[in-house]
């Protein structure tokens, strides 16, 4: 409910009007009231109305990149000619949609003294009002008004539903236009429009029913955009808009006065509205002025909202000024607001005003009574003066016996400000009660602003009183008629300079002392640089950024964690292609990024592709991100929509993250991936839909010196290497590549390549001869990338042609051991490959591995250990960030040591692989041979003999369980994942999340959402053993799901599917036996985050503890 003003609060909390620096001053410390009242009061300059709000006043009418405009700046807007029929109104109201004055109509002379006001204008037929403006007392198109949406208040800091970036674009809205049905009687859409006549939004108006009993009607209410599509100005923080008041249905009597409003999601469905209230009950007087309004329940019923009140009732004067206003509760009864949300702690407030109707005097009432008193702070009255234009010169604040008081916890009892006559402000000092300068809001207690004839500041001075009472500067602005900016901040000890080019364009930032040494930058801990410089080309787009540290070297980030990962970046523009090619250093490291960015004739991204350090365009993964070229489409609004990825022919073709969580899609938008077929790739089902793609190992060339001699170019898709040969899947054996690339390093091979000729539009096969050397060694890389049924079609086409010779997919004998496979992508996402102390490019036999955690170390060898110890353990897991080290072999003589002390897998994948015996024998040579494992073997040793010395052996209690556990795993094309809660009270609840993906039929997969719940008690002897309430299970299908290649194919499977809901819950319940609700876990150990267990026969899980 908005409750009872902050147009009231302003007042009441000190006028925090103008405590931040409007040039980029380091923040003072403020609680969140304070801080959301600041940055109301510098937009307003407080416009001396009486409002009933909790920020600026009753609303009345009416993704990612919609983007905030700024309020209009009043010195800069022409003076409006008004109509020959305007009339001016201090107050309005609604009646059947239209606006209406309240009480009797302003003085043209009056006008240059009331802040805000509107003028309505151009009367229809039937005599309606359909154009309003607010304005100010300078004759300027004001945004400092209180109509607005039902739906949101754009000044409510603290609603935390309202979409953000729509909440900035109601901020410009300042004039209205009403359109009426075929009679002119009633409004049929209202639309609010910017200083420029653009439109920001519509409120589009329906007629639903008509109650011929009492006259009333209701109409249901939406809004939409300049190019009439949906707004859903409430939203979660993730952008999502379902479930969430974006619609109202509004009840008008037989006056026309809206009385009830409801507000609805997208499916009608009655939701929460900005308030925390269902519905909200609003009634009037005679003259249309509201006079009370109180927040109801789903069955109509008063109800307690977000403020802490059910609602608040007041009296009016002839221009709708506020004479008193009491809050009330649920029943009525007077209430004392908590003082939460902007609101103080009394039960309401009375007030005079003066010739102009601003607010001269307020009081507080402080009992059910409505007794005048005093408030928390000791404040029983509050007195403003203003100047000729309307604006607060002078707020004071009394006590009981007309004492000054402070008002707040800095015990400010005067604010004093100053404008000049173009309505700058000038000045602001803060005092106490003694009515000395104090410090107040923004850590000072005056400050003193200059302009110049554009109204843009042109110097700024803050003071701050000492310890002694004397008063000295805290903070300095400067600016030349360039435009170079000097921030000084002398409290810190250091100052800022910002200088720019003869055309404005901002070229250098430096940090100084106060004795003009370099320094390190103040406000970013992470990263020192010193000076950030800028340059352009003719076209005003930015050719080089560089960072530079205080001793004027090119800053080096040894932590590698610079905002941009970059500090040094150079633009190369080609005006015929319309591009930029952009190439990033990172000192030390060097090159790290080299792209290119295609634009249109707007100036806009339309396109971006990697570049080799060599300059050519090829699949390199500098931003960790693997495709041959991504573009970028725009919607209506001009905003960036999908990231699409094509190939050499222009084709659809798969974007690959090299993350750690890999997500493979067509394209993205906002965060939804979708295939080549536009379909949606389910995230639970993103490992599914990865393994069932097509695959192939495409060539980046590394060092063209050593890899064109040879035959091998960007792009070359690799057919066979060695004894290696692709399936006719693209699927069965790619491990068995990266085996080849070791076996083969110390030997020549033959190597098959697909080679594509664009120009073309063609592919032939390719036979070469390649040295001994891994494939870094040869000049390449071989990036593994994810094939389009299109894509997989013209590699068969041509294999066909060529008369290739597919590998097989055969069981192989011997000994499974664990393969270091290493990404290339990012330099710091892939460190493992770029960083010298690494060098780990190429493919090797994982020997030994350690994990260090709170209570102990995991190891694992290749001599002592299989694959099922490394999962049991969950070794090198990305979520880890405890100490690893790894030990790995690429040639079976050498071993390289890859550590790390964070979580991230820095691009290395470990992938399983069964190798001859001799090959393993080599393996246990090498590892018994390597003194750098025989040291950490022993130095852990030492360790845990210390530990075991120090330590008293104590056996796993069973409170170790206590917590809630979470497991996963894949069977029978079943993907599961477990959720049980064990409470100490030996409760338990299991949830299990059950999702289905796969083929039923030719050319239809079947995508199936599903939940088995079930709560009851557990025990532990040999194992964990579960006994569950029956009436408890639980088995629900969540959503059924058709991948087809029709879609009314799709939607008649779909249609048959939901009527066999039933059965099909049937069948899942007959899968179970166990594996969705388990009765029993043999519990292998527990540890501080994860339990190793046995469910049913011989299924291990590792279960997580969840924190």
């Amino acid at each position: 409910m908005k409750k009872l003003l902050l147009g009231l609060i302003f007042l009441s909390t000190t006028f925090v009007c103008v405590a931040q620096s409007e040039k980029g001053k380091s923040s003072g410390t403020m609680d969140s009231k304070t801080a959301r009242l600041v940055k109301t009061f510098i937009k307003s300059k407080q416009d001396g109305k009486t409002k009933v709000t909790d920020k600026v006043a009753p609303t009345i009418g009416g993704g990612r990149f919609v983007q905030p405009v700024k309020p209009i700046d009043p010195r800069r807007i022409v003076k409006i000619r008004n109509t020959e029929d305007s009339v001016f109104y201090l107050n309005v109201t609604k009646r059947n949609g239209w606006p209406e004055g309240i009480g009797k109509p302003l003085a043209k002379k009056d006008l240059s003294h009331i802040p805000v006001y509107y003028v309505l204008s151009n009367k229809n037929k039937a005599g309606k009002w359909t154009f309003m403006r607010a304005f100010d007392a300078y004759g300027h198109l004001t945004t400092n008004h209180s109509w607005g949406t039902y739906i949101v208040n754009p000044n409510d800091e603290e609603d935390k539903g309202a979409n953000t970036l729509w909440a900035d674009k109601l901020k410009t809205v300042c004039q209205w236009q009403f359109i009426g049905d075929t009679d002119e009687q009633d409004v049929v859409q209202e639309r609010a429009l910017d200083e420029n006549k653009n439109i920001v939004f519509c409120y589009n108006i329906v007629k639903v029913s008509e109650n011929k009993r009492d006259g009333s009607s209701m109409y249901a209410g939406s809004y939409t955009d300049a190019f009439a599509l949906p707004i859903f100005m409430r939203t979660d923080s993730t952008g999502n808009y379902k479930g969430h008041a974006n619609f109202v249905q509004v009840k008008r009597d037989k006056r026309g006065y809206e009385t009830l409003f409801a507000f609805t999601d997208e499916t009608g469905r009655i939701r929460l509205n900005k308030d925390g209230a269902y519905q909200t009950r609003k009634d009037y007087d005679d003259k249309g002025c509201q006079i009370r309004e109180a927040s109801l329940d789903l069955f109509g019923n008063q109800m307690i909202d977000y403020y802490g009140n059910c609602g608040w009732q007041n009296t009016v004067d002839d221009y709708g000024c506020i004479l008193s206003a009491k809050y009330f509760g649920a029943n009525n009864e007077p209430i004392r607001m908590p003082g939460t949300r902007g609101s103080e702690k009394i039960y309401g407030y009375e007030f005079a005003y003066d010739e102009y109707h601003r607010e001269k005097d307020r009081w507080y009432l402080v009992d059910s009574l409505g007794t005048r008193g005093s408030n928390e702070y000791g404040v029983c009255h509050s007195v403003t003066e203003y100047n000729n234009h309307g604006e607060r010169r002078l707020v004071s604040y009394y006590d009981e016996q007309k004492n000054l008081v402070g008002n707040d916890q800095y015990g400010i009892a005067q604010m004093e400000t100053k404008y000049d006559d173009k309505g700058n402000l000038l000045t602001v000092e803060w005092r106490n009660k003694d009515r000395k300068l104090t410090n107040g809001y923004g850590d000072y207690c005056q400050r003193d602003t200059k302009y110049d004839e554009k109204g843009n500041i042109i110097a700024q001075t803050e003071y701050i009183k000492n310890e002694n009472d004397s008063t000295l500067i805290s903070f300095q602005y400067e600016t030349d008629s360039l435009g170079n900016e000097i921030h000084k901040w002398n409290k810190e000890g250091y100052y800022r300079v910002d200088s720019v080019d003869s055309k404005g364009r901002a070229t250098l930032e430096a940090w100084y002392d106060l004795n003009g040494k370099p320094i390190a930058s103040p406000v970013d801990k992470i990263n020192a640089w010193h000076k950030y410089k800028v340059s352009y080309n003719d076209d005003d787009n930015t050719e080089t950024q560089e960072w530079i540290d205080s001793t004027g070297a090119q800053y080096c980030n040894n932590n590698y964690d610079l905002s941009n990962k970059y500090n040094l970046s150079i633009n190369q523009t080609d005006y015929a292609k319309k591009t930029v090619t952009n190439t990033q250093y990172l000192k030390p490291y060097g090159l790290i990024q080299k792209f290119v960015k295609e634009f249109d004739d707007q100036n806009r991204i339309v396109a971006q592709w990697d570049v080799t350090p060599y300059g050519e365009h090829a699949r390199v993964g500098w931003w960790n991100n693997l495709y041959y070229r991504c573009n970028v489409t725009y919607n209506m609004y001009g905003e960036m929509k999908d990231m699409l990825g094509v190939n050499e022919f222009n084709e659809p073709s798969y974007l690959v993250s090299l993350n750690d969580d890999g997500e493979v899609y067509h394209y993205n938008d906002l965060g939804t991936y979708y295939d080549e077929h536009s379909r949606v790739i389910p995230a639970d089902s993103m490992e599914v839909f990865k393994e069932r793609l097509p695959k192939a190992f495409c060539i980046e060339v590394t060092d063209t010196a050593i890899a064109y001699p040879l035959g091998l170019r960007n792009g070359d898709i690799i057919l066979s290497y060695g004894n290696w040969a692709t399936c006719e899947d693209l699927r069965s054996n790619l491990n068995y590549f990266y085996l080849e690339t070791i076996l083969k390093n110390a030997v020549a091979k033959k190597v098959a390549v697909l080679r594509h000729n664009v120009q073309k539009k063609t592919s032939s096969i390719m036979w070469l001869e390649l040295p001994k050397g891994k494939p870094s060694e040869l000049g390449f890389y071989p990036h593994m990338i994810y094939y389009t049924e299109k894509e997989a079609l013209r590699l068969h086409n041509t294999c066909s042609k060529y008369s290739f010779a597919y590998g097989k997919d055969e069981e192989k004998e011997g000994k499974q051991v664990l393969m270091g496979v290493q990404l290339k992508g990012g330099l710091i996402q892939t460190r493992f490959y770029h960083f010298l102390q690494f060098n780990y490019k190429d493919p090797g036999f994982l020997l030994y591995a350690s994990e260090k955690y709170s209570k102990g170390t995991d190891t694992w060898s290749v001599v002592d250990d299989d694959v099922e110890t490394w999962t049991k353990n969950v070794m090198f897991n990305s979520a880890f960030s405890g100490e690893t080290e790894l030990y790995l072999t690429q040639d079976f003589e050498k071993v390289k040591k890859l550590s790390k002390s964070s979580s991230g897998n820095r691009g290395l994948r470990i992938v399983p692989i069964t190798i001859p015996v001799e090959t393993y024998n080599k393996l246990t040579k090498c590892y018994f041979a390597s003194p750098e494992i025989s040291n950490a073997r022993v130095s852990l040793m030492e360790t845990m003999l210390n530990k075991a010395v120090s330590t008293p052996t104590t056996k796993i209690k069973t409170k170790k369980l206590v917590g809630s556990w979470t497991a996963s795993y894949s069977e029978d094309g079943f993907t599961l994942n477990i959720e049980i809660a064990l409470d100490k009270d030996n409760y338990v609840k299991v949830k299990t999340l059950i999702s289905a993906y796969g083929e039923i039929s030719e050319g239809d997969t079947l995508s199936l959402q599903a939940t088995s719940s079930a709560t009851g008690t557990w025990s532990i002897s040999d194992g964990l053993t579960f006994e569950y309430d029956e009436e408890t299970k639980s088995l629900s299908i969540d959503s059924i799901d058709i991948i087809s290649t029709s879609e009314s194919r799709r939607q008649q499977l779909l249609n048959e599917l939901n009527q066999s809901k039933s059965e099909l819950v049937e069948m899942l319940a007959g899968e179970d036996s166990g594996k969705f609700l388990p009765t029993s876990l043999l519990i292998k150990d527990v540890r501080k985050k994860t339990m190793h267990a046995i469910m049913g026969e011989n299924k291990e899980l590792t279960f997580i503890k969840q924190e």
